[in-house]
Parts: structure tokens; C-alpha cells; sequence
């Protein structure tokens, strides 16, 4: 199953690097490119009951006709504020698989 999240912060950063723990195709989409430099650069490090790192694809989104092209999404995970719904999935949507789904797991 491949899943793309938006918002690399705590709520899609978090979930994220779960599913790649789990062995999950995962890509991450933020908009901020420094946070993506990082994380392509020493990947996400998660502490709390376990602590685990992994290192995602990250792109930003001017990069995601490149990381998807080819590959649709079956889950398009929606980590931003909510105000910001309909700038982040315009990119994404046209990649969504015909019986893919948008879960939100925003705030704000």
C-alpha cells in the first residue's frame, strides 16, 4: 500500500515514520524545504515508548510530479492545518488511486 502524507511535522512526521517502521511505501510531502533537507539528510528520529529512527522519502511539493509519476497513491494522509486543505491536496489529487482514500489528521 503506498501512502502519501502531507505534512511532515509532528502529526504527519510521527505517523509517517510509523508506517515506514511497519513496512509501509511511504512518501512525505512538506513544504518546508529546510525540514526536508533534514529529514532526507538524517531521517526522523521518534522517542516516546520506543525510540526508532527512519529515513523517508521526503519531497517538497514542486517535487511531487517526480516522486509520484508513475505511482498512485492508495491513502493520501492530509497532516496540515486545516486551513491549508485545499493548497496541499491540489498537487496530490490527480494521483490518487481510483479506490484510494483522503484521511485527515488535521488541527487548527
Amino acid at each position: 500500500m503506498r501512502f502519501v502524507i502531507i505534512g511532515g511535522g509532528a502529526i504527519g512526521g510521527s505517523f509517517g515514520a510509523g508506517l515506514i517502521r511497519a513496512g509501509h511505501d511511504v512518501l512525505i510531502i512538506e513544504a518546508d524545504a529546510a525540514h526536508v533537507a533534514a529529514m532526507r539528510e538524517g531521517g526522523l528520529h521518534l522517542e516516546g515508548r520506543e525510540v526508532f529512527s527512519v529515513r523517508p522519502q521526503a519531497v517538497t511539493p514542486d517535487e511531487v510530479d517526480q516522486a509520484l509519476a508513475g505511482r498512485g497513491a492508495d491513502v493520501i494522509v492530509l497532516a496540515v492545518k486545516s486551513q491549508h486543505t485545499v493548497s496541499a491536496l491540489q498537487p496530490v489529487l490527480p494521483y490518487l488511486a481510483e479506490n484510494g482514500v483522503v484521511l485527515s489528521m488535521q488541527n487548527g
